[in-house]
């Protein structure tokens, strides 16, 4: 049986016994803040990001891996692996899908596959997920390479923003539009459609009221929702909240998994704290 190493980078948000489970490595993305730079989810944390943000009234920056973090991650397994796949954020939201494939035209022996999942955080991480188990069940790396690519348009990953301050910050949306979002008490949802996050449905109210409205809007689509795995992926969310939805999603006794998982820094920081989102796989 050949030897397959899958990697993503650190937008996947797959929690960490599961990435120690399937044997998954990360490269970091960068969060820069001011003159110093961080890689994602070994040198900073949600809160030192948010604490940062608020205390200097904009967002931090964030940018793909270098090419030498790239060649040096996959100069890691390309000795002992027969086949590599990289399963990356999507190439119109980060240049490390780019960064990744010059990465691999330094090994021209070696099989690296280089995915695009034209997704973010769990978006990602679903795909990474279902190559995972396939590999576990002996798939060939072909089969697993054409199968997530398959999979890849049907991914259903949204969010809803408790606060549009950071989306304001990052020059997402105008003042105004924050301004009024407040007022109102309106949660944007965003929403990833073509590897590209564009606004959704507007719900207002409290943000545990919200987010049960958010998720049974969602419904027939979770009924027949591919059975394997959903995610629930937050920034920071109040616990009673997330084990409500937790409920909601087990209540339909479809899902084999049902994944909770914190955002990544990169996610986060665009999007900032409040921040949930249900990802599921489109059933057939």
């Amino acid at each position: 049986m050949n030897k397959i190493k899958l990697i993503s980078d650190s937008s996947c948000d797959l929690p960490d016994d599961l990435l120690q489970k399937y044997d998954i490595d990360l490269l970091p993305l960068y969060i820069i803040m001011g003159e110093n730079s961080y890689k994602d989810g070994k040198e900073i944390s949600q809160e030192e990001v948010f604490a940062w943000s608020d205390a200097n009234n904009t967002t931090p920056k964030t940018a793909a891996p270098s090419l030498q973090d790239a060649m040096d991650i996959l100069n890691l397994y390309v000795k002992d692996y027969d086949d590599i796949i990289v399963i990356n954020i999507s190439s119109e939201v980060s240049t490390t899908y780019q960064v990744m494939n010059i990465a691999a035209r330094e090994y021209p022996n070696a099989n690296i596959h280089i995915i695009d999942s034209r997704s973010v955080s769990a978006g990602v991480a679903t795909l990474v997920l279902k190559a995972a188990k396939m590999k576990e069940t002996g798939a060939t790396a072909q089969k697993i390479v054409d199968t997530i690519k398959a999979t890849v348009p049907k991914v259903r990953i949204s969010f809803v923003v408790d606060t549009t301050t950071y989306l304001y910050r990052g020059g997402r949306c105008s003042a105004l539009e924050s301004f009024g979002a407040g007022f109102l008490h309106i949660k944007p949802e965003l929403v990833v459609k073509d590897g590209k996050i564009i606004p959704g449905n507007k719900f207002r109210g409290k943000l545990d009221k919200v987010l049960m409205q958010y998720v049974t809007k969602m419904h027939d689509q979770l009924a027949t929702a591919d059975p394997s795995h959903v995610f629930i992926t937050y920034s920071s969310a109040d616990p009673k909240t997330v084990q409500e939805i937790k409920n909601y999603l087990e209540s339909f006794n479809r899902f084999e998994q049902i994944i909770c998982s914190y955002a990544s820094c990169v996610i986060s920081s665009h999007c900032g704290p409040g921040t949930l989102g249900v990802i599921f796989i489109k059933g057939e």
